[in-house]
């Protein structure tokens, strides 16, 4: 117990009356004070004496100085008890003092030591500000035993002192044994999986006399084997006088919050579906494996890959197999890669692939070879065998090449060249496959500004009827002239029209167009000409196609028979009652519908019979120098005795010879076109074309 005393004496008496004191458990602070006013002022402070000792001297006899003393230690908040220390010489002034409020004389304080200490201590435990301080103090040992936190405090050498309940529980050591082991005993620290390498943060604060605590991911192990995660903070306990006395630290169990935080750090990085690195993760990774090699002369390689027809399997089983698929597929590519590389779902049915620290790029064909055989093995969805073909691309990375957006970017470009060469393989990226992408993408930024900008065209080949040569309609081609790119080829344009559906828009254009120039050449007086236009399938797709064709036909008030609507076998590669159902509703709508490019994809006679086709195009590659090759004039009579029996008219189109000509006109062939007979003409030059055959059949 810590009793502070304020003595009011001399200098002399002063020291007399300390040594009187001798050794006991009770340690008195002592201030002294050589007068009463000198102790007045210091009462006016925020530090108060438990005790106040007034040494009875000449120098403090006066009533008032006494009175004045006494006052002040009776207006604290909890009065001052003051004891009387004197000779019998001053007996008046001490009975005085008594009257006034003092607590008791006893006399000469030399005499009788023993008596002095147990007076002090008597005194003191009898006076409020004992209760007050016994009050804060239980209230303080309440506080302690009552938080969930632990808390353990120290001696300046690190050994404890105290243990609370909390702490008692979160380390396993009950307070009896705790009390005096060192604290790195009782509570013993790890951080990173390492123990033993970092100093306790006790020992810490002791040395560096200043706040501390351990680093984020602080583990406390327990006394029975366990572990637990922390958070702490240790402080040193310094006295008033500037003494190190211990140190305290607080620490609680954030075990669940640190899996939390662990388990929304897994969900920010993770595929959901598939539990695959997402995006952001796979880009951290990649940075690290290009840093790793750069110091290391090693290479790098990114492989994407897209599932072949993923819609098509979502359209046919439904989503729910189609999410198995992926995590069908995200089980086969991680068992075909190595633990220090990363495979990663991008989103929909794109994955990424990051192979590190390769020696050569063999290594990364490889891996790309073992990852097509294992997706074309079967796989086994809700009962059912589903088969998969891949499509990849591969970027392939020197030590010195560290940007991570360009290897995936070629990855991606590597993987579309894949699919335009047949699918289920893989590409690597090479300079040559880089340039024509860029051109590929001006290409499609063009397209997308083409119709406002007019920059496209129509340009029109005729149809010829072989039996008398009179033209009996024209087929409108697209033509595109752009500032930057100059005349852009329709072989290098339509494609990437079908890749990014733009030529829906397209083809729209070209029939409100076809269907104008129609109306213009009426007008001029060369008749009704019938005009022929490609339709794609993506087109055919829009319920509202035959609603747009027939608004068209009615707002250019043509006869819908003088449209004429050419698609290819593509459309039966889907639905083939979608198909039927589409291509009726543009026949009730009165328009003409060839099937063009016939024998060169997904021919059937069988579809003939069922689709309400006017006109059948015999493809190009038939038509090449057939008199030439028995087995093509073979096909070709079969194609027209089947068209005839039909009743379908067959036109033979990329005629160039007089020879090609003339075995059409022999075979029975209606119609034919190519440059044998024009070539495509713009619409001023066909409208001339065309007044000049009027004249020559006049």
């Amino acid at each position: 117990m810590d009793v502070n005393l304020m003595v009011v004496s001399t200098k002399a008496r002063a020291t007399g009356f300390i040594k009187s004191l001798g050794s006991t458990s009770t340690v008195f602070g002592v201030s002294q004070f050589n007068s009463v006013g000198s102790a007045l002022e210091a009462l006016k402070g925020e530090e108060k004496p438990d005790v106040i000792v007034l040494v009875l001297t000449k120098s403090v006899l006066k009533p008032v100085k006494i009175l004045e003393l006494l006052s002040a230690a009776a207006k604290k908040s909890s009065p001052i008890p003051v004891l009387l220390l004197g000779s019998e010489s001053f007996r008046a002034r001490v009975d005085f003092a008594l009257q006034e409020g003092a607590h008791i004389y006893i006399g000469d304080e030399l005499s009788h030591p023993r008596l002095l200490i147990q007076v002090l201590q008597d005194v003191w435990t009898g006076s409020e500000g004992y209760r007050l301080r016994n009050s804060a103090l239980s209230r303080a040992k309440i506080t302690l035993d009552s938080i969930s936190d632990g808390v353990i405090g120290t001696d300046g050498e690190g050994k404890v002192e105290y243990i609370n309940p909390a702490a008692e529980k979160l380390t396993g050591w009950p307070k009896e044994l705790a009390k005096g082991k060192p604290v790195s005993d009782v509570m013993k620290v790890k951080l990173d999986g390492a123990f033993g390498d970092i100093p306790h943060p006790v020992e810490l604060a002791l040395s560096k006399l200043a706040p501390t605590g351990l680093s984020a991911g602080a583990v406390l192990l327990r006394r029975n084997g366990g572990s637990i995660d922390i958070e702490d903070s240790t402080a040193p306990m310094i006295d008033d006088k500037g003494a190190v006395t211990g140190a305290v630290i607080v620490f609680h169990d954030v075990s669940m919050e640190r899996a939390m935080k662990a388990k929304m750090t897994y969900l920010a990085e993770h595929d959901q579906l598939t539990h695959l690195p997402n995006r952001l993760l796979f880009r951290d990774r990649a940075a690290q494996s290009l840093r790793s090699a750069v110091r290391n002369h090693s290479n790098v390689a990114i492989l994407f890959l897209d599932l072949d027809n993923f819609k098509g399997i979502n359209d046919s089983f439904g989503h729910s197999v189609g999410d198995k698929l992926l995590v069908s597929v995200a089980a086969r590519l991680s068992g075909c890669v190595r633990e220090e590389d990363t495979v990663s779902r991008q989103g929909g049915d794109e994955f990424l692939v990051l192979l590190a620290g390769l020696k050569s790029r063999e290594a990364a064909e490889k891996v790309a070879k073992k990852i097509i055989s294992s997706c074309n093995e079967p796989h086994l969805i809700d009962h059912q065998e589903i088969h998969i073909t891949i499509s990849m691309g591969i970027g392939f990375s020197p030590h010195e090449h560290v940007d991570i957006d360009s290897l995936i970017a070629q990855a991606d470009t590597a993987m579309y060249r894949t699919k335009q060469n047949g699918r289920n393989g893989y590409t690597f990226f090479s300079n040559e496959i880089g340039a024509q992408a860029q051109e590929r993408q001006k290409i499609e930024e063009g397209l997308r500004q083409c119709i406002d900008l007019n920059e496209i065209r129509l340009v029109y080949q005729p149809k010829i009827d072989l039996s008398n040569g009179a033209v009996v309609g024209v087929e409108a081609l697209m033509r595109w002239r752009n500032d930057a790119l100059g005349e852009v080829a329709p072989n290098s344009f339509i494609p990437v029209a079908e890749a990014t559906r733009l030529v829906v828009a397209l083809g729209r254009w070209a029939i409100k167009e076809a269907c104008t120039q129609i109306g213009q050449w009426k007008s001029l007086g060369l008749g009704e000409i019938k005009i022929a236009v490609n339709v794609s399938a993506l087109e055919l797709e829009d319920d509202s196609y035959a609603d747009y064709v027939s608004t068209v036909l009615r707002d250019c008030k043509l006869d819908p028979g003088l449209l004429q609507l050419e698609v290819t076998e593509t459309i039966f590669i889907k639905d083939l009652s979608e198909c039927l159902i589409r291509l009726e509703a543009l026949k009730e709508a009165g328009v003409l519908l060839a099937l063009d490019d016939f024998g060169t994809g997904y021919s059937s006679f069988s579809y003939l019979t069922r689709m309400p086709f006017d006109f059948l195009k015999i493809d190009r590659s038939f038509v090449h120098d057939i008199e030439l090759d028995s087995g093509r004039e073979a096909v070709v009579g079969a194609m027209l005795s089947m068209a005839k029996s039909l009743g379908l008219t067959v036109i033979a189109e990329g005629i160039e010879t007089s020879a090609e000509a003339d075995f059409f006109m022999n075979s029975g062939c209606d119609q034919a076109q190519g440059f044998f007979f024009s070539k495509p003409l713009e619409a001023m030059d066909m409208s001339y074309f065309l007044s000049q055959q009027r004249l020559s059949t006049a």
